[in-house]
Formats: structure tokens, C-alpha cells, sequence
């Protein structure tokens, strides 16, 4: 009979335990997803300067180099299609 009295006792008591629980539990859990978010984004920008940064410096050196393999090609070309008519008899 003790024992039947402690199982019913925990069934309805921790429906009230976790309704008290809940927002302190939630609010932590969204405090830290945030913070995860945070440096993702932060991480996600660094790499985004460090890019742009990179390209800058590639930019440069690629104007200063002279290529004479551009020079060689041709003009581009551009082709349209032309659909033939198909004489019906």
C-alpha cells in the first residue's frame, strides 16, 4: 500500500514540478542555441572578410601580370539556332 501511494504520489506531482521547471529549462536552452548562433555567425563573417581580403590581394596581382594567352584568343561568337520549317504534304 506504501508503495502504490509513492507511484501515484510521483504520476501526479511531476506534471507540476515539470510545469514550474519549464521555462528556467527552455530558457537556458535558447540561451545557449543563441550563443551557437552567434559564433557560427561570427565565424560565417570572419570568413566572408578573410575572402573578400584575399580577393582584393589577388586582384591586384593579377592586374600587374600580364597573360599573353588572353591576347590569343578570338572574339566571341554568338550562335542562334534557326528552327528549319518541315513542309507538310
Amino acid at each position: 500500500m506504501n508503495t502504490l501511494f509513492i507511484i501515484l504520489l510521483i504520476i501526479f506531482i511531476t506534471p507540476y514540478i515539470v510545469r514550474l521547471l519549464a521555462p528556467y529549462i527552455m530558457k537556458y536552452f535558447f540561451k545557449k542555441v543563441q550563443k551557437n548562433m552567434e559564433n557560427n555567425m561570427n565565424q560565417a563573417n570572419n570568413n566572408y572578410n578573410q575572402q573578400d581580403f584575399n580577393s582584393n590581394t589577388s586582384n591586384t596581382k593579377q592586374e600587374t601580370t600580364h597573360n599573353p594567352a588572353k591576347e590569343e584568343l578570338g572574339d566571341y561568337v554568338e550562335f542562334e539556332e534557326i528552327k528549319e520549317e518541315t513542309n507538310k504534304p
